[in-house]
């Protein structure tokens, strides 16, 4: 359930508030519309109504934070976006919180430091990458007893 305005030429497009629902009746998104492209924060649900995913939108592209829940109510991954491109750092976390990975964007393309992490927290490996480009790679064994 949107508005719909009409541009210069007539042609209808959605605008302003903007409820989604799936059938029969399960809210499915909120958001705005603003010249009929998606704008600002969009909150996504799971049908049992829990928090699905929360994004940002600007000039029809996500741009800003995201966050993505799992089905059992922690985050499943946080990061953001630029123009519609993944960018800065990026974290992603386990069914039972512990993180799972983390590394960063730039435009889009892998760049910087990428870690994996043993349900414990420990680093499993060190991958680094330079405009989406893996130059190295590192593994992390457990300590001799």
């Amino acid at each position: 359930m949107w508005c719909v305005k009409h541009d210069p030429s007539g042609e209808p497009e959605k605008h302003g508030p903007s409820i989604e629902w799936q059938y029969p009746a399960t809210l499915l998104a909120t958001g705005s519309w603003f010249g009929g492209e998606k704008q600002g924060e969009w909150t996504w649900y799971y049908p049992n109504g829990q928090f699905s995913r929360v994004e940002h939108w600007a000039e029809g592209a996500l741009d800003g934070a995201y966050v993505e829940y799992a089905p059992y109510g922690g985050t499943s991954i946080e990061g953001g976006y630029a123009a519609g491109e993944p960018d800065g750092t990026w974290t992603w976390f386990r069914e039972d919180g512990t993180l799972e990975r983390t590394g960063g964007y730039i435009d889009g393309q892998k760049h910087g430091e990428w870690f994996e992490y043993d349900p414990q927290g420990k680093p499993l490996t060190r991958r680094l990458f330079r405009n989406g480009r893996q130059t190295s790679q590192e593994f992390f064994l457990p300590p001799r007893e």
